[in-house]
């Protein structure tokens, strides 16, 4: 469930201004976060560039199986399957298992057979040499260059966040209507997911979207990429060792802005110096939100908040 309110630890800097009373947000690119994992897939430029063979079909049945299990009934997958591992994608056998399935005719038949030999026999076989191939994947490891992100969390009074982002209570943190945010957004905002595993094979994920994207053309069925699914599990996934963030993530392109994002109230460190307190009240009487300040509650352990304006 998504929050009602969302909050930015901040210190204050150059950019307090614009953020106060323009309602700014700006989108990091994600090779700049602090988690050198944050959106990175390990698999390197070099090795897409001198792609081999072996490579590409070294677990190519395993993706054929399943790419083609969604348009074989369950009753006779086990037996094509089994067929093809023990004489390959022998048209005979083939043809015999599937023509069987009502609608399927010999005809559609021979042709997904053929088109999944020339797959796996040929294309398969040269995608080492297809520049679409690799562009594809490239595109998929300038992933954390090419993605821009702007952090939020859930709650304002977490005593690390405040260490962490506001410079040791030096800072202050904005609340932020979530229902604006969304408007703002164009609804790309998506809560991370802390995980102690994260396995991306970009070799993988292009080639069962060729094969998808050719069996639904062939059966003249619907697919529905699940793409766009998969490179969101890259960017909203951090090590379990984050988890006391409860972050939600405005995506976008790396350096963009968000303007007149509604603030509901600024809070203020119990460390902020003077000058940067006067600054940020007289924002808050121009521009209309409120603003607290943090003190210790040594019986709680906890952090309070009571209201200057």
């Amino acid at each position: 469930m998504t929050p009602t309110k969302l909050y930015k630890y901040r210190t204050c800097d150059k950019f307090t201004k614009k953020m106060l009373t323009k309602g700014q947000l700006y989108l990091c690119p994600a090779n700049k976060l602090d988690d050198q994992f944050d959106c990175a897939i390990n698999f390197s430029k070099e090795k897409i560039l001198n792609l081999s063979n072996e490579e590409v079909n070294k677990n190519a049945f395993k993706i054929v199986e399943e790419c083609l299990k969604p348009y074989i009934p369950n009753e006779l997958f086990s037996l094509i399957m089994n067929a093809v591992r023990e004489n390959g994608f022998n048209q005979t056998t083939f043809l015999g298992l599937v023509e069987s399935k009502d609608g399927c005719t010999k005809e559609k038949t021979i042709s997904v057979f053929n088109q999944i030999n020339q797959m796996t026999d040929n294309s398969l076989q040269k995608l080492e040499e297809n520049d679409s191939f690799k562009n594809s994947m490239l595109k998929i490891l300038e992933l954390q260059m090419n993605v821009g992100v702007c952090s939020l969390a859930e709650r304002k009074d977490n005593q690390v966040m405040w260490n962490m982002y506001s410079h040791n209570y030096e800072g202050y943190c904005i609340e932020y209507d979530t229902s604006d945010l969304l408007c703002r957004s164009n609804n790309e905002l998506y809560k991370v997911e802390y995980k102690n595993k994260k396995k991306f094979d970009p070799i993988e994920v292009v080639i069962k979207e060729m094969l998808n994207q050719l069996f639904s053309s062939i059966l003249k069925t619907e697919y529905k990429s699940n793409l766009k699914e998969r490179l969101e599990k890259i960017v909203l996934r951090k090590h379990s060792n984050w988890k006391f963030q409860k972050e939600w993530r405005i995506m976008g392109i790396p350096n963009g802005e968000i303007f007149g994002c509604k603030i509901n109230a600024v809070y203020l460190g119990k460390n902020i110096n003077m000058k940067n307190e006067e600054k940020i009240v007289d924002i808050a009487k121009s521009q209309g939100f409120k603003v607290y300040k943090t003190y210790d509650d040594f019986e709680s352990l906890s952090i309070k908040f009571k209201r200057l304006v």
